[in-house]
């Protein structure tokens, strides 16, 4: 079977330091999935080097959950 999923994305922003990927990169994504429809549709990415949180219920847990350096 194949799922397709349906993604919206922010850019954190470069001026707060919590935000910087240990990669380096300043400009981690924000990622909001809309479908499939689901509880937990929050997570932080860097686009550079694809670390990523786990999945979260909210946008805030998502990046809380990026700045204590929690990720998959």
């Amino acid at each position: 079977m194949k799922v397709t999923y349906l993604e919206e994305y922010t850019v954190l922003s470069p001026l707060i330091r919590s935000h910087y990927c240990a990669c380096g990169n300043h400009s981690p994504r924000l990622v909001e999935q809309i479908q499939p429809l689901t509880e937990y549709k929050w997570r932080v990415e860097c686009s550079e080097c694809g670390r990523e949180t786990p999945m979260c219920a909210t946008s805030s847990g998502a990046k809380k959950l990026w700045s204590d350096g929690i990720t998959c």
